[in-house]
């Protein structure tokens, strides 16, 4: 099939709907709750994983780019999500899952196969060394990260998860300080929450 054309109809519930909650601790409490269902969006590409892959599947396809190619371990609902590309928009796909290699495969790693994804394995050590700021792995944070994310807060009253956002933002920042981007560059960074 040819990049960007789709092999079946992708149908984005957007935007996404906000549900009240009704519960008599809610009422008790005097409190209204409401809940954006993002996990709505889309059954193979839901919420953020939607919102990421969005931009990638454009320019990929407007660069006329036939093969995804993604890194992820063997749960990552991204590696799901990459894998659907290929059933909606036509691209190849190729996992580069965290770890050895088990059979049978997991409901993920067993989804993005039947959805065309190739599934590669990288031992944990070689995985970790592959570059981009991750603070020495998922959830996991180093001195540098730390005090990049307390000098951040206090400069600019944002208190940034260690997970995801102080690591973007660490990259970032050592990416203009390496001059990585030209003078009069617009860096938009997305808060996701």
């Amino acid at each position: 099939m040819a990049t960007g054309q789709r092999a079946t109809a992708l149908t984005l519930r957007l935007p996404s709907p906000v549900v009240e909650h009704h519960d008599g601790r809610l009422d008790a409490a005097g409190v209204r709750l409401l809940v954006k269902r993002d996990d709505l969006i889309h059954p193979d590409m839901p919420g953020n994983k939607w919102r990421k892959l969005k931009y990638n599947l454009v320019e990929a396809a407007d660069k006329s780019h036939d093969t995804l190619l993604t890194f992820g371990g063997a749960y990552s609902n991204h590696i799901r999500a990459t894998a659907s590309a290929w059933h909606h928009f036509g691209f190849n796909t190729i996992g580069v899952i965290r770890g050895e290699e088990h059979t049978p495969l997991n409901p993920t790693l067993a989804h993005a196969v039947s959805r065309g994804m190739r599934l590669t394995y990288l031992d944990r050590e070689t995985y970790r060394a592959k570059h981009s700021y991750h603070g020495g792995g998922y959830a996991r944070t180093t001195p540098r990260l730390a005090a990049f994310g307390a000098d951040f807060a206090a400069r600019h009253g944002i208190a940034l998860d260690r997970v995801y956002l102080a690591k973007m933002m660490l990259g970032i920042f050592a990416l203009i300080e390496s001059r990585t981007f030209a003078p009069g560059t617009t860096i938009v960074a997305v808060v996701t929450g």
